[in-house]
């Protein structure tokens, strides 16, 4: 059994270091107002400076709407679950969004500054800031993504078909080694993200990267687990007490949870039944 013993992750790849896109910044802006002749008369010049500390600060700002769009999208729209899909939404926010907002605040910022940029190579490279740096950018965390989900090889255990019996042991091909576990020994399960925690009644969480919550539910016996709402799925013997919230109730689980398990107003009677049900088959 593989285990992580880290806090419940919210997001799966980080993708790039900010510091790296800051250095990315600095030197794409460098490459871009380079003087084409007389470098010592130009560093004289405050212009100068304003040139690259601005130009610097558009392609940070165009590289961290990319970063945060594109982990955004990995929340709600993965790869693998509809590439044309996740390709059109990462074309008109990822790409298409940034290039506006970029050429809106350098139209802005180039009419207070008024720069002699003929003396630069920024009319050269003006497309290659505007258009070239988010394009690269998106190819780059694409195959990035995709590099790593086919490197981690996640194989799901067979989704259940009626009339078969679920098995107790659940397998989960993950990172080039095989994860088992035994549904007795689960208490309940976590969905964050691309994440899937599944947290024993005895032992570390283990965290499954790229498994959804949904792809784990398929697999599992409705009668010994429930789902209580969007990111927690629980058996009977993980369950202590519950208590009103607002109109729904509020679940007190061992090992104590992360964060207060909420169940909405539309799920109450469910997760009731649920609990009563096993209460009678153990009585019985």
């Amino acid at each position: 059994m593989q285990t992580e013993n880290r806090p419940y992750s919210k997001k799966l790849l980080k993708y790039m270091h900010p510091m790296l896109r800051v250095a990315i910044a600095l030197l794409c802006a460098l490459a871009m107002v380079w003087p084409n002749e007389g470098l010592g008369m130009e560093l004289k010049g405050t212009w100068f400076y304003f040139l690259v500390l601005g130009l610097s600060l558009l392609i940070f700002i165009t590289l961290m709407m990319i970063h945060h769009i594109t982990l955004l999208l990995d929340r709600k729209a993965r790869w693998e679950d509809g590439f044309l899909k996740r390709g059109f939404f990462q074309l008109m926010l990822g790409f298409t969004l940034p290039v506006i907002i970029c050429f809106l605040l350098s139209s802005v910022y180039f009419r207070w500054l008024w720069p002699d940029i003929t003396a630069t190579k920024y009319t050269v490279q003006l497309y290659f800031l505007v258009l070239g740096i988010p394009l690269l950018m998106n190819c780059g965390y694409c195959l990035y993504y995709l590099s790593y989900f086919f490197r981690v090889g996640i194989q799901m255990a067979a989704t259940i078909k009626d009339g078969e019996s679920f098995s107790d042991d659940l397998i989960f091909h993950h990172q080039g080694g095989e994860v088992k576990v035994k549904a007795g020994e689960i208490a309940y399960i976590v969905g964050h993200g691309k994440n899937t925690t599944i947290q024993p009644h005895d032992g570390d969480p283990i965290i499954l990267k790229l498994v959804s919550l949904k792809q784990v539910y398929q697999t599992l016996d409705p009668n010994r687990f429930c789902k209580v709402n969007r990111s927690y799925i629980i058996t009977f013997g993980a369950y202590q007490k519950s208590r009103r919230h607002d109109r729904g109730l509020r679940l007190f689980l061992n090992p104590e949870s992360k964060e207060p398990v909420i169940v909405s107003r539309d799920m109450v009677v469910i997760v009731l039944r649920f609990i009563a049900d096993r209460q009678n088959a153990i009585a019985i």
